[in-house]
């Protein structure tokens, strides 16, 4: 019956993916229960698997999109509350160019102060 709808709806069976069937639609709906924050206990109940196992390791999948929003969370995370500290940040990626002496004549120019050496408990 699948097979027929996915036809008459122009959706190819086939997909880069994967294919298209019963238990792909499974898949989709286990993985949006838990990205929407069940429980495993929750999404298990609603798939009503047998097994936690089952709803985590055979229809939960992670899903690039996802794993790059939650990556970007924890760095935002991370590096909230830190409104003066971006020069802290900037020299933690790399930015050479920047002093680790504290802030700068050019960085008092630009409105920055000495609060976030402070709150990060670093000697300028």
């Amino acid at each position: 019956m699948i097979k027929r709808d996915l036809k008459l709806a122009g959706i190819p069976r086939w997909t880069p993916e994967g294919k298209v069937d019963f238990h792909a639609c499974r898949t989709a709906y286990v993985t949006l229960v838990l990205e929407t924050g069940a429980s495993v206990k929750e999404a298990q109940s609603l798939a009503r698997h047998a097994t936690p196992n089952l709803t985590m390791n055979t229809y939960g999948r992670s899903r690039k999109g996802r794993l790059s929003e939650l990556a970007e969370a924890v760095g935002n995370r991370l590096t909230s509350g830190l409104e003066c500290a971006t020069g802290v940040l900037k020299l933690a990626a790399g930015a050479e160019s920047l002093s680790a002496n504290g802030p700068q004549s050019s960085d008092l120019r630009a409105g920055k102060t000495w609060r976030a050496w402070e709150d990060l408990n670093l000697q300028p």
